[in-house]
């Protein structure tokens, strides 16, 4: 497994509510947690959005939360036949092959979040 350190980027204007960055590199393998870690300050209801980047995009994670804390990513699980979700039927875990984006949105100038990533 590896540790995969992101950062969102800084929400630069008073204007702005919110900051975005890819990684640098190609992620592969199946992401079976994240730590977040907000670099808020006061009076802040930020939103984390993990996603893949391209066409489709894959969501990683999409939380709101002014706490740092582990989260465990989960996919749902299709029929082969039809494609259809099988209702609460989820697989640990979810896949990548590519670049990650980190953001953050509702936030107020000078907010930040890192995040870990464990990749097995």
């Amino acid at each position: 497994m590896n540790l995969v350190s992101l950062t969102s980027g800084l929400v630069e204007s008073c204007l702005d509510t919110a900051a975005d960055k890819d990684s640098a590199s190609i992620i592969s393998g199946t992401i079976v947690a994240v730590y977040v870690e907000m670099r808020i300050g006061c009076l802040s209801d930020p939103s984390v959005h993990i996603t893949t980047v391209g066409t489709p995009s894959t969501i990683i994670l999409d939380v709101a939360t002014e706490v740092d804390g582990w989260y465990f990513p989960r996919t749902a699980v299709n029929l082969n036949t039809t494609g259809a979700i099988i209702a609460n039927v989820y697989s640990q875990g979810v896949p990548v092959y590519g670049r990650v984006n980190v953001g953050i949105s509702d936030a107020n100038y000078g907010d930040y979040v890192n995040v870990w990533l464990l990749v097995d």
